[in-house]
């Protein structure tokens, strides 16, 4: 034999195992890239899914919060009715209604509806030195 004969037999053997290895990585792509288009197309169909829930969910909403119905349910339940314009007040008229009334507005401390407690004396049996 030649040293020609002898290289291309190497070289033929080298070929076909990077052939053999091709194939087997070919073979392994082909099939992860099959699992994750399938697993892409099985997570577009839940993101679908999940749109038309929302959907859904937005509707009931809407009609949950309708003020018409909001007034009719609270009128039914909770016996209750629009706010009448001599119901509102500012909190300068409640400091002069507190002022009338003989509460002291220096306990409030400048905080309406806040009051302060007040000092407790202590004996002079608690205080130890």
């Amino acid at each position: 034999m030649t040293g020609w004969s002898t290289v291309w037999k190497q070289t033929t053997v080298l070929f076909l195992v990077l052939a053999g290895g091709l194939a087997l990585v070919l073979f392994t792509v082909k099939y992860k890239v099959q699992d994750l288009e399938e697993e892409l197309s099985q997570l577009n169909r839940e993101i679908a899914h999940e749109h038309r829930t929302v959907h859904v969910l937005r509707a009931e909403f809407s009609y949950l919060v309708e003020a018409g119905r909001l007034r009719r349910l609270a009128t039914e339940h909770l016996h209750m009715e629009p706010i009448q314009p001599d119901q509102l007040a500012t909190f300068a008229s409640l400091r002069e209604d507190a002022e009338e009334s003989g509460d002291d507005p220096s306990v409030h401390n400048g905080k309406l509806g806040v009051s302060q407690p007040a000092a407790s004396p202590v004996s002079s049996q608690e205080v130890r030195p």
